[in-house]
């Protein structure tokens, strides 16, 4: 289900690797070490957007709580980078011990990267966990969202953000014949769904573009008229993406 992001999808979480890589001890210690802390920590908080926070885990059925106070419509962007190789988990429950949402390999290799859009104000724990013993990195982060959907050209490539399972949708102007390739780069697992200028669906596609990328490549338009891209999330996967549409043999 879940993919590896190619570096120039997201450069702030590159950036992040690279930091937290050579932890205290690498060319990048001083920066790393001077991001350390709570982050911006709201009232009742342990933790606040900008936080940077080490933690140990003494066993596999051990876990690390941290409160956060989150406001509706926010878009939490929590990673869990686990210290030589360390398979990490993150949990956000509500006030009452209730599990929101979990993840477990969203980030790079074997780390987790819990991406959420807040329902309700409230007060929330993440917790950190893993499948073994061992030293973590956190780092609470806000995701400024910006919709897509909309029109897109041929041989332009635009940004989208899919929150809900309907996705959303991308329209083109097409001309019997025309050989199209439609794909989406995203640091989640997406969906393509290619409408004719009827709603009919037309193709579809999952993980033919590699890293558990849809690709629909080589498909021939049967009419002139309008026809709409659906790019969606896979499950109920948040996250951004890249669409690109192309035309040729």
């Amino acid at each position: 289900m879940w993919g590896h992001p190619p570096g120039e999808i997201d450069d702030s979480l590159a950036a992040f690797d690279s930091i937290v890589s050579s932890f205290r001890y690498g060319a990048d210690a001083t920066t790393y070490l001077a991001r350390l802390g709570s982050g911006e920590a709201r009232a009742g908080a342990d933790l606040g957007f900008g936080a940077l926070v080490e933690g140990s885990l003494e066993s596999a059925d051990a876990t690390q709580d941290y409160t956060l106070a989150l406001e509706a419509d926010e878009v939490l962007d929590a990673q869990l980078y686990g210290r030589g190789g360390l398979d990490t988990v993150l949990t956000l429950l509500d006030a009452d011990g209730n599990e929101v949402t979990r993840d477990d390999d969203s980030g790079l290799t074997f780390n987790a990267r819990l991406i959420h859009v807040v329902a309700e104000a409230g007060l929330y724990t993440l917790r950190a966990s893993a499948y073994d013993a061992g030293d973590f990195t956190l780092s609470v982060e806000t995701l400024e969202v910006t919709p897509g959907g909309g029109a897109i050209a041929y041989g332009e490539t635009l940004s989208g953000f899919v929150l809900g399972e309907d996705g959303e949708e991308w329209t083109f102007k097409g001309t019997t014949g025309d050989v199209v390739t439609i794909a989406v780069e995203a640091t989640i697992d997406t969906t393509l769904d290619l409408l004719g200028p009827d709603g009919t669906s037309l193709t579809t596609d999952d993980d033919s573009g590699g890293n558990i990328n849809p690709l629909i490549t080589g498909f021939e338009l049967p009419a002139d008229g309008t026809y709409t891209i659906v790019v969606a999330p896979f499950f109920s996967d948040i996250g951004p993406y890249d669409l690109s549409l192309t035309t040729g043999e």
